[in-house]
């Protein structure tokens, strides 16, 4: 099976309610995780956490996306342990 790395662009869509590109992106991971596993690297893990203030809000993002994505066991503490490439769902 091929899992497909989600790029920090598509994180980033799916974290802003205001991004126009959100449902596209919202849409793109529904067919990838369809397909297989969703994962991120430790780079776009950290394109995405430039945006936050602090790291407790950052994992909290990060597994809100993963719940989002079908994979609810990832949580803010179980993010702070991911294991690289980090599965999404």
């Amino acid at each position: 099976m091929n899992s497909t790395l989600i790029d920090s662009n598509v994180l980033i869509d799916l974290l802003d309610d205001e991004s126009e590109w959100r449902s596209w992106s919202d849409a793109m991971l529904q067919f990838c995780r369809d397909r297989g596993p969703v994962v991120i690297n430790p780079i776009i893990f950290a394109e995405v956490s430039s945006g936050f203030t602090s790291a407790d809000r950052r994992f909290a993002c990060i597994a809100d996306v993963a719940a989002s994505a079908g994979h609810p066991c990832l949580t803010s503490t179980s993010a702070r342990t991911l294991q690289w490439p980090a599965t999404l769902s």
